[in-house]
């Protein structure tokens, strides 16, 4: 019985330990959703990083994992982007910002899914840190 009791005090540590620090507890990461990113449905908030913005239209914008650009320590490393279209108005984030959207997946032209994001908050930029380097 003690030994059941410790493990499930682990548990909850580790668990505890693990976690992301994500001031909200149903902020999700980019890496969350990205094995099955329609799995995820209804009004979503998603944490990343703001990578670039489409030469076509500066309202769409990919967004990268915040903990894998902070290992990275670039923008461009090889992994999911997820791209968002900003329907808000108003300012847009700007390169390297790690924020928080708020939104849901939508159609667009040509039948192309995309995350619709109707607002967003900027929790800092990044820049300094990827500047930085290693240390």
């Amino acid at each position: 019985m003690k030994r059941l009791l410790f493990l499930i005090v682990l548990f909850i540590i580790l668990a505890a330990g693990c976690s992301d620090n994500n001031a909200d507890t149903n902020t999700l990461a980019v890496r969350d959703i990205q094995s099955d990113p329609f799995a995820f449905t209804g009004e979503l908030r998603i944490n990343g990083v703001v990578t670039e913005f489409f030469e076509d239209d500066t309202t769409i914008f990919n967004l990268k994992d915040t903990a894998e650009t902070l290992v990275c320590l670039n923008l461009i490393c090889d992994s999911f982007r997820l791209p968002v279209i900003y329907v808000g108005g108003g300012d847009m984030p700007q390169i390297a910002d790690e924020i928080d959207i708020i939104g849901n997946w939508s159609e667009i032209e040509g039948g192309i899914v995309i995350f619709k994001a109707s607002s967003f908050e900027v929790r800092r930029n990044i820049m300094r840190l990827i500047e930085r380097g290693p240390n």
